[in-house]
């Protein structure tokens, strides 16, 4: 309710209300680096792909390098603005590699800002920023999976489009048809994918062309340091 008139609300306000969508944001803050507000993709839009299909530890081929846009429209939607510090991201993983094929060598995660009329451009291989040193992974349970960088790595939104690629070598186990995490789709204007993948030896970074283009969007979740007002 809202009024020009004189006075004071209170809880106990028995006037009568308006209904509204526009919802407030309220972070509720701690002193647990686990417990930083987070941002995610309304879970209502959120799916899982094949098993055959192209994700973050999918080992249908052997090795990946996935490059995703996110756009400012979407981000802006669930509360990221401009000048937000991103600590960490998650992905949700809904069936693990089978076992034999969970190990996954020289991992590297990458971002870099674009304008906003870049979402639906590849981000190409080039202006790169490493936040996740290529290193040794296992993905081998269901459940969120988390990349934490530490307060001294944040990723710095600075607007526009924000780009992350997920790059890996060799699966020690070899191809299998099984990994799967959480994805969601929507139109170009918000968020696009794009691929490679080989069976080939060999290891995929930031610097290798990823040229075939999906709808499977990874579900992120972006835990978020320093907020924008």
């Amino acid at each position: 309710n809202q009024s020009d008139g004189s006075g004071a609300y209170s809880n106990s306000s028995s006037a009568p209300y308006s209904t509204t969508t526009k919802i407030p944001v309220i972070n509720f803050v701690t002193n647990d680096f686990w417990n930083v507000p987070k941002r995610y993709i309304l879970p209502s839009s959120s799916s899982s792909h094949g098993t055959s299909s192209a994700g973050l530890v999918n080992v249908y081929y052997k090795r990946y390098v996935i490059k995703v846009n996110y756009g400012q429209s979407l981000l802006n939607d669930i509360g990221i603005l401009s000048g937000c510090q991103i600590l960490a991201i998650e992905f949700e993983i809904t069936q693990a590699p089978n076992s034999g094929y969970t190990d996954f060598n020289n991992y590297q995660v990458s971002y870099k800002n674009l304008s906003s009329s870049d979402v639906d451009t590849n981000p190409g291989n080039t202006g790169w920023t490493v936040a996740l040193e290529p290193q040794s992974l296992s993905f081998y349970q269901t459940g969120l999976r988390s990349f934490y960088w530490g307060l001294t790595k944040p990723i710095i939104y600075t607007g526009g489009t924000l780009s992350f690629c997920f790059a890996w070598g060799m699966n020690s186990g070899g191809w299998n048809s099984s990994g799967t995490t959480k994805i969601f789709t929507t139109d170009s204007s918000k968020a696009n994918m794009w691929y490679e993948r080989t069976d080939d030896p060999g290891i995929y970074t930031f610097a290798s062309d990823a040229t075939t283009s999906s709808s499977n969007i990874p579900f992120l979740r972006f835990h978020l340091g320093k907020e924008a007002f």
